[in-house]
């Protein structure tokens, strides 16, 4: 699985190769196309060839990342977020140097409207503090005394 968000020009580069190959068979040699490539990455029912986009391929390894990296069932997952997040689990806002760090902050933001809560118990819910329905934590829209104890 990837890691790292890969530059725009090694996509750009990299799916140059697969298109040269697709139309001439030969990766090196260059032909004029009549079909734009967004064309050509677009599922067989859509009319496109069904070929997968490198930034496609890449933006999917970063979103399963960063879903392991919510998960933390993982020994990496749990240091990364320990080391990347602050007492109440938002992202810290100043820089530590990582490479992989990048990259599950740009899946975060892809991930975000697709992902949902699982109550079950409620043993791992903080009503004050997760982002259950808005961006905005309860306890910073309602600014009310917590009942746990905890300051909002």
């Amino acid at each position: 699985m990837a890691i790292y968000k890969w530059p725009r020009s090694l996509i750009k580069e990299g799916d140059s190769i697969i298109s040269n190959f697709i139309w001439t068979g030969d990766p090196s040699r260059r032909k004029g196309i009549t079909v734009k490539w967004e064309k050509v990455c677009k599922p067989l029912k859509e009319g496109g060839l069904g070929i997968r986009s490198l930034k496609e391929v890449n933006d999917a390894m970063l979103c399963k990342l960063h879903w392991a990296f919510c998960d933390r069932q993982e020994d990496w997952s749990q240091f990364m977020h320990a080391k990347f997040t602050n007492k109440t689990g938002d992202f810290i806002r100043y820089h530590k140097k990582s490479t992989i760090w990048l990259g599950i902050k740009l899946a975060a933001s892809i991930n975000r409207p697709y992902m949902e809560w699982l109550v079950g118990n409620g043993a791992t819910i903080d009503f004050w503090r997760d982002t259950l329905a808005t961006e905005i934590p309860c306890g910073n829209t309602l600014r009310c005394h917590n009942p746990y104890g905890k300051d909002a």
